[in-house]
């Protein structure tokens, strides 16, 4: 599987195939980025000995390393298939599916910015009110979007192209214009058995109205529902072929990987920073990092209220709360019509999520591989620096009163000292491949 560290996620973003090799200049910028961690990581201050962990926090290392491979997708048939993730990096970086023709999923996933864009809030076509979070590591992910709304890795990756604030497509629209590349539906075909006939199909399947909403056209809705249905799993199958290549990028081992495979093969790294090694040793200890970024991409996969204030001039997001409505409604979800497993696992537990009133101002807690590289943090991008994330969850200076009916005890102060931020800090700094 390509996408196994920075270079190779470069390298297929910019070759005609998933598989390619990277240029001498992406090599060269690969060796600088080494260089670059090694240099910004704190100073491996002393030489004395490494720090010793307890047996319950070897316990909670070895869930954190090493990474291994994407768990099976069975919601999407073609998921690991060579051919739909070329088809899929094709359209990754194609602007045809934007309503303007100047937009594509990589204008927020940059690859040169770890699939983020580096902005506090996504802005396309308008500024929106959460942070681009990084589409690295995506194929570990059970619910996407920071409140979680969809349930496939496909399915999210259709609504920003239909959304009138970030590309503003149109599922016939693209289409359309798709239908005009033969290569392209040749490749559809091959790997899918057919492709939706659109000879008599209208220009358009929505409009928007003065308020930016999605309303369907009289020409869409006077189709037979056998046509609709037919447009809609060729768009769902263009989901999915944007989901196979999301599943490439999957991020290389990091310098704590290293250290953690030389902890249980009792010949400790002694090249890992020892101050590293005590921010390890709070992560998983007082610092409580663990109960919410646990498991081999640091997250529980879970969403947490940790009464992070709004940016100024913006209302409290209802977070995870608001997603009770699209969960319902959700076609190409886990147990949606053009799912591939319909009545699998992933179905039962989108069906089973039970959203109630504490999960309010709730968001998905993310991972943090690379975390250092995408940066701006929080859902609305408050922090612009980890050092910032590290002294809010240690004091909770300008926290959102807690809700007395809903007390998270994970959102007590930690009150760590100085050093112990900058060593939580040199840990999660270790954190980049």
């Amino acid at each position: 599987m390509v996408g196994h560290g920075r270079c190779r996620i470069l390298a297929a973003s910019r070759t005609d195939s998933v598989v390619g090799r990277a240029p001498i200049k992406r090599l060269a910028i690969c060796y600088l980025l080494v260089g670059l961690w090694a240099s910004a990581l704190p100073g491996d201050d002393d030489l004395g000995s490494p720090v010793s962990f307890t047996e319950r926090q070897l316990q909670r290392i070895r869930r954190l390393s090493p990474l291994g491979s994407p768990p099976a997708d069975l919601t999407n048939a073609v998921a690991d298939d060579l051919r739909a993730q070329r088809l899929g990096r094709q359209l990754f970086f194609d602007s045809r599916l934007s309503g303007n023709g100047e937009i594509s999923c990589s204008t927020c996933h940059d690859p040169e910015q770890y699939f983020q864009d580096g902005k506090q809030r996504a802005k396309t076509l308008k500024e929106m009110k959460r942070n681009t979070p990084t589409l690295q590591n995506t194929a570990w992910l059970r619910n996407f979007f920071w409140d979680g709304r969809a349930t496939t890795i496909w399915g999210q990756a259709i609504e920003p192209i239909e959304s009138p604030f970030e590309m503003a497509g149109d599922r016939l629209e693209f289409l359309h214009r798709l239908d005009a590349d033969q290569e392209f539906k040749s490749a559809f075909i091959e790997l899918f058995g057919d492709w939706p006939t659109l000879s008599d199909a209208p220009p358009r399947a929505f409009r928007f109205d003065e308020k930016g909403n999605r309303v369907e056209t009289k020409a869409w809705r006077d189709l037979p529902k056998s046509r609709r249905v037919e447009i809609d799993r060729a768009i769902a199958r263009i989901g999915k072929l944007l989901g196979a290549f999301q599943r490439t990028l999957v991020t290389g081992e990091t310098p704590f990987d290293r250290f953690a495979r030389s902890l249980f093969a009792k010949e400790v790294d002694r090249k890992y920073p020892l101050a590293a090694q005590r921010g390890l040793a709070l992560f998983v200890g007082k610092a409580r990092c663990h109960q919410c970024h646990h498991g081999p991409v640091f997250s529980d996969q879970s969403f947490h209220a940790t009464q992070v204030a709004p940016p100024e001039g913006m209302f409290p997001d209802e977070g995870r709360y608001g997603a009770r409505r699209f969960l319902k409604l959700d076609r190409f979800g886990a147990g949606g019509s053009h799912s591939d497993d319909p009545d699998g696992k992933a179905a039962r537990r989108a069906r089973g999520a039970k959203i109630t009133g504490g999960d309010f101002g709730a968001f998905r807690t993310p991972g943090l591989r690379n975390v250092s590289r995408t940066a701006p943090y929080m859902h609305a991008g408050q922090f612009e620096t980890l050092e910032e994330v590290i002294s809010f969850y240690s004091d909770r200076v300008g926290a959102l009163p807690p809700d007395p009916d809903h007390l998270d005890p994970l959102n007590q102060p930690l009150h760590l000292s100085a050093e112990e931020q900058a060593d939580l800090l040199a840990f999660l700094l270790s954190l980049t491949d």
